[in-house]
C-alpha cells in the first residue's frame, strides 16, 4: 500500500482531467485504459480549503507521521500549507523565531527555515497518478513521492536554484525507486 507525500513545493494535484462530465487521465483523454477515478486520494484543491479528510499536514496538532519533522535545516510548520486560487501552496519561510526541534538530523540543526508537507490519509496499492506542479525557485527540495512496505517511489525530487555550481546536478528532475529492505 502506498501513501502520497508532498514536500515543499507549490503543487496542484490534478489526478484526472474533467471532460464532458467524465473524469479521464490527461494522458488518456478517451479512456482507452478504462481508468476509474479514486476519489479517496484525488484532489483538485478547488474547494477553497484543504480537505483534511484526505490529507495529514505534517506537524498539525504535534503529529509528525514517521517522526519526519523536516529536512534539516528546515522544519515543517503546518501554517505553511494553504489553498489559494484552486492550488495547493506549500510555503517555505525564513522564520528564526519558530520553536525548532533541538535534535539535529544527521548532524544538521533545524534552524531559521520552515516549510511544510502533506501525507495522504488513504492508501492504495496500484494506479495511475498525475500531478501538475511548480518546484520552488529557491535552494530547497521540492518533491512528490510515495512510500510503501520497505520502499519509496519518488516521482520527482528536485533542489531549486542552487547557488553552488557543484550542486547544479540537484536541479535536474530526479526519479528514484528506493528499497529500505536491509537485505
Amino acid at each position: 500500500n502506498l501513501k502520497i507525500l508532498i514536500f515543499s513545493s507549490v503543487i496542484t494535484l490534478l489526478s484526472f482531467q474533467y471532460t464532458s462530465a467524465q473524469v479521464y487521465p490527461t494522458s488518456d483523454p478517451t479512456n482507452i485504459g478504462n481508468w476509474v477515478l479514486n476519489n479517496t486520494v484525488s484532489d483538485e484543491f478547488d474547494s477553497g480549503t484543504l480537505d483534511e479528510v484526505k490529507w495529514q499536514i505534517q506537524g498539525k496538532n504535534g503529529i509528525y507521521k514517521s517522526n519526519f519533522i523536516g529536512r534539516a535545516p528546515s522544519q515543517f510548520n503546518p501554517n505553511n500549507v494553504l489553498v489559494e486560487n484552486d492550488k495547493l501552496k506549500i510555503r517555505t519561510k525564513w522564520e528564526p523565531s519558530f520553536p525548532f526541534s533541538s535534535t539535529p538530523q544527521n548532524g544538521v540543526a533545524y534552524e531559521n527555515i520552515t516549510t511544510a508537507a502533506l501525507i495522504s490519509k488513504q492508501q492504495f496499492q496500484y494506479g495511475y497518478m498525475e500531478i501538475m506542479s511548480k518546484a520552488a525557485k529557491a535552494e530547497i527540495t521540492s518533491s512528490f513521492w510515495t512510500t510503501g512496505f520497505q520502499s519509496e517511489l519518488d516521482m520527482f525530487e528536485m533542489f531549486g536554484d542552487p547557488k553552488d555550481v557543484n550542486l547544479a546536478w540537484r536541479k535536474r528532475l530526479k526519479f528514484n525507486m528506493i528499497s529500505w529492505d536491509p537485505n
